[in-house]
């Protein structure tokens, strides 16, 4: 009995500042998740993503950005850069709540009772045949970076592979952070350094997904180096944008990288949903 096991489990102070590994337990999946004895439209069985659940109440909508995140990112950082950003991008581009803004965010789009809970495991070709297609559908990528130096985004599997697609396309991305880092980058040195990407040593959650995008890279690209040279020009360009528009206090734009350049994200378990919008 799942629920009689839970409840059976010792009860531990609840964390102050959680990682997305934690929410999920609570919001995603579990006894106490938002889309639990729900009906999921996708496959039709009991239990449905975050997205499914609020979609009865107006509160999902089809995706008009894609977040490129880390799971183990503390809630709050990614909360204050999406607040940073969507204060920065309303006053450029005059949107506002209304306008329905909205965050393709796997945690809340995809089955998490399928993937976390049951451990279903999709074929790798598959998975990023529909990966590719969402973020192309939805075509504006934002990359969340926790800090300027020596954060956990370049480390990061699903987060190198989602640059190099979205470059591969040219969809546009721009780099968003929780806080200003004033000299954070001082030299072209520094700049390099916080931007080296190893994709061969980079790490996921599910170590499957890890060895499947790499097994991916080497099929079609026949070693790691032109994916981490795309995804460091890309960053390149990408933080370079964000320090000079934080500097002179305004938004920034979305930079349009050409093709050469390629990036990848999580699965996609249905149509580009979101419940998040840019008023975080």
């Amino acid at each position: 009995d799942p629920i009689g096991a839970w409840n059976a489990l010792p009860i531990c102070d609840y964390p102050k500042d959680p990682n997305f590994h934690q929410v999920a337990g609570v919001l995603a999946y579990g006894p106490w998740a938002l889309g639990k004895h729900m009906c999921c439209p996708r496959d039709g069985q009991p239990d449905c993503s975050i997205v499914d659940a609020l979609q009865a109440q107006s509160k999902s909508a089809k995706a008009t950005w894609f977040l490129s995140w880390v799971w183990g990112y503390k809630f709050s950082t990614v909360y204050k850069a999406l607040a940073r950003w969507w204060e920065r991008h309303r006053i450029v581009s005059g949107a506002g709540l209304e306008d329905g803004i909205y965050m393709w965010w796997c945690v809340f789009v995809n089955n998490q009772f399928r993937m976390l809970e049951a451990g279903q495991v999709e074929e790798p070709d598959d998975l990023f045949d529909v990966f590719g297609q969402q973020l192309q559908g939805i075509g504006k990528m934002l990359m969340c970076l926790d800090k300027m130096r020596g954060g956990q985004y370049t480390t990061r599997i699903w987060c190198i592979f989602e640059v190099f697609v979205a470059c591969q396309r040219s969809i546009p991305t721009t780099v968003i952070l929780p806080e200003l880092e004033v000299g954070a980058i001082a030299s072209l040195e520094e700049l390099t350094h916080e931007c080296r990407v190893d994709a061969e040593q980079a790490k996921a959650s599910v170590q499957a997904d890890a060895d499947a995008i790499k097994d991916h890279i080497k099929q079609k690209h026949q070693s790691f180096e032109y994916v981490n040279r795309t995804v460091e020009h890309a960053l390149w360009c990408e933080v370079i944008e964000f320090l000079e528009s934080s500097k002179k206090g305004g938004a920034g734009r979305p930079s349009q990288l050409g093709p050469g350049s390629t990036s990848t994200g999580p699965p996609t378990s249905g149509p580009a949903e979101s419940t998040m919008s840019e008023s975080m």
